[in-house]
């Protein structure tokens, strides 16, 4: 993932680099390798920002993965999603919300936004209620 990383950097755009890897990634079958993908995205987001980043082509994907068979992906997937909400904010729910995802699932990433939003660790980017904010809280 370092390479990714550092190849995100000096030599292609992050979001040429995500839609080549990523596609493969989520939906490889070996568990390890979409878990690792989830990884990319959040520190991609978190190093990048939203400004770089268009995640949304790979929402479907990173949504799929909340339900995977194995546990450390779903645990991925749910961190994932956590991480988007930080810099996009509100309108993740509304988004969130339109998908096909179970209620339970939904009711599980709703709590755990509302942690983020309690806790000050938006980012400045993002929307709260209608209204971005104006700094990065909570640093």
């Amino acid at each position: 993932m370092g390479l990714l990383m550092l190849l995100m950097t000096s030599v292609a755009s992050p979001q040429a680099l995500l839609d080549k890897f990523l596609p493969e990634a989520l939906g490889h079958k070996g568990w390890h390798v979409r878990e690792q993908g989830l990884l990319l995205i959040a520190k991609a987001m978190d190093q990048f920002g939203k400004q770089a980043l268009l995640i949304s082509r790979h929402m479907n994907n990173i949504c799929k993965l909340t339900g995977d068979a194995n546990f450390q992906v779903r645990d991925q997937a749910i961190s994932t999603l956590v991480a988007i909400y930080r810099h996009i904010g509100e309108k993740m729910r509304f988004d969130l919300a339109k998908r096909d995802l179970p209620p339970s699932r939904l009711n599980v990433l709703n709590a755990k936004f509302d942690e983020v939003r309690a806790s000050g660790t938006m980012m400045a980017t993002a929307s709260v209620g209608g209204v971005v904010t104006g700094a990065v809280m909570g640093t």
